[in-house]
């Protein structure tokens, strides 16, 4: 992911050749999530379960607590299997 951004940043390929890339890397992850979800800790499951809105947190917490918790959301056990793709 990194290399793609400096590729991009330094024009060695296009935008929509790193678009390209970048759905490639996003659907090699996104074959790895098993098909119950991630395990979740229990305290994130419980928080996501009472109704924590990540997005709310965005700027207000650190950007690898953020996407944690909206990964947590997307791909979490907590409810993988209600959320629409």
């Amino acid at each position: 992911m990194e290399r793609l951004q400096e590729d991009l940043k330094s024009r060695k390929i296009s935008p929509q050749e790193a678009q390209e890339q970048y759905q490639n890397l996003i659907g090699k992850e996104y074959d790895k999530i098993p098909a119950q979800g991630f395990k979740l800790p229990p305290d994130i499951r419980q928080a996501l379960e009472n109704g924590l809105d990540y997005k709310q947190l965005s700027g207000k917490v650190d950007p690898n607590t953020y996407n944690f918790l909206e990964q947590a959301y997307w791909y979490g056990d907590w409810n993988h299997g209600k959320i629409k793709k």
